[in-house]
């Protein structure tokens, strides 16, 4: 799943190698959400009746979708976040890039400098780039957003139920303890600052949102809304939050030139009551396993000015095919260490054999594994509906 995101994220890219030079270069936007479910989001919903399965109302993400392409079979490479950051920063297996698990404040470790990341590759085309909200790839010196291309941070290095939770600006804390109710709020706003300021500009936009990730914290006022309860209020917040990224592209004029990805970095955490957990209904399982619920999320891209356009409101079941195309397009905007001397055909041909042993990848296994238990998964839902 994350390196067909790199694919769309790098596709304007080499369409601009083979455009005039002088072709508007198109923004990109990615907005990751942390533990939102299949069924949390209201164009993703299935009707059920059993308490904790009640409609969260997402207007804004839904225009999205109807303006957009929504993909119903979108699989992230990981059930767990640090792992599922690292692939979408880089385009590759977590495992290949060490990251088997999450990173905690113990962890000495980071996302290697070596690595080639979205925001290098778009940066040295001239890109403006700003990560905002969650990082979770190393909060040490040679690990942190602005050593991967990132040219500004402002948002934390841990998940919320991480101590310490502090909020940064680059590498300078500026608030020790942050008051969640409003953390997303902030980040927004943040965000919506950086669209105004660069519009004049190429820019990515890596928003990272710190919801709906347990504790969940909402501002009081918006409290007690949404018939999902807490965890409700929270999603319909994040999903205001959309809403503002979306009217400052408008105000802007920049829309049309803007590719908009929304997903998450993995299912949702359901423990607890159900006004206070996320569904992945009616897949199975959730976060932290690999089943079905666990590593489908949502996804919707929107590019209204691209030729050809993305169909509007299209549905897309088709399970995306990735590591082959993204190498492609990363090519396009220059070489990369990983890859050099092989050719888009050796490239397919590889990514082949090695999509066949993702699980093996994804348990940290080297030699051997299920391929049974592989071939039998992968053809067993065309209609992205039935759990496996």
């Amino acid at each position: 799943m994350r390196a067909l995101l790199a694919l769309l994220l790098l596709a304007p890219l080499a369409v601009l190698n083979a455009a005039d030079a002088t072709a508007k270069k198109p923004n990109v936007i990615v907005i990751l959400t942390d533990d939102l479910g299949y069924d949390d989001v209201g164009c993703y919903w299935t009707p059920d009746k059993r308490p904790g399965f009640e409609k969260i109302l997402t207007p804004n993400i839904d225009r999205l979708a109807a303006e957009g392409a929504r993909f119903t079979d979108y699989y992230a490479p990981s059930s767990v976040c640090s792992p599922s950051r690292a692939a979408l920063m880089t385009g590759c297996y977590p495992v290949r890039v060490g990251f088997p698990g999450i990173l905690f404040p113990s962890s000495p470790t980071g996302l290697n400098p070596d690595e080639v990341t979205l925001a290098e590759i778009l940066k040295k085309r001239g890109y403006a780039t700003a990560c905002v909200g969650k990082w979770h790839l190393g909060h040490l010196a040679p690990f942190t957003p602005r050593q991967h291309g990132f040219d500004s941070f402002y948002g934390m290095m841990f998940p919320n139920d991480m101590q310490p939770f502090v909020l940064q600006r680059d590498e300078t804390v500026v608030e020790p303890k942050p008051d969640q109710k409003t953390l997303n709020e902030r980040f927004t706003e943040e965000a919506v600052k950086f669209v105004r300021a660069k519009r004049e500009e190429p820019f990515f936009l890596y928003l990272s949102y710190s919801a709906p990730h347990i504790p969940l914290h909402v501002p009081d006022r918006l409290r007690g809304k949404s018939a999902r309860g807490l965890y409700g209020d929270v999603v319909e917040h994040l999903d205001s939050g959309v809403g503002e990224v979306l009217k400052a592209l408008d105000e802007t004029g920049l829309a049309d030139q803007t590719l908009i990805v929304f997903t998450s970095d993995n299912g949702p955490d359901t423990r607890g009551p159900y006004d206070k957990r996320g569904q992945a209904f009616p897949l199975r399982a959730a976060k932290a396993t690999t089943r079905e619920g666990g590593v489908r999320v949502p996804c919707i891209m929107r590019w209204p000015g691209r030729r050809p356009r993305l169909p509007r409101d299209r549905l897309r079941d088709g399970r995306p095919a990735h590591r082959g195309q993204y190498r492609r397009s990363a090519a396009s905007a220059g070489p990369d260490h990983r890859w050099k001397g092989h050719s888009p055909a050796d490239d397919q041909a590889r990514c082949a054999e090695s999509s066949r042993r993702v699980l093996l990848l994804q348990r940290g296994e080297t030699r051997g594994g299920p391929q049974r238990e592989l071939e039998a998964r992968l053809p067993a839902h065309g209609n992205g509906r039935h759990p496996v």
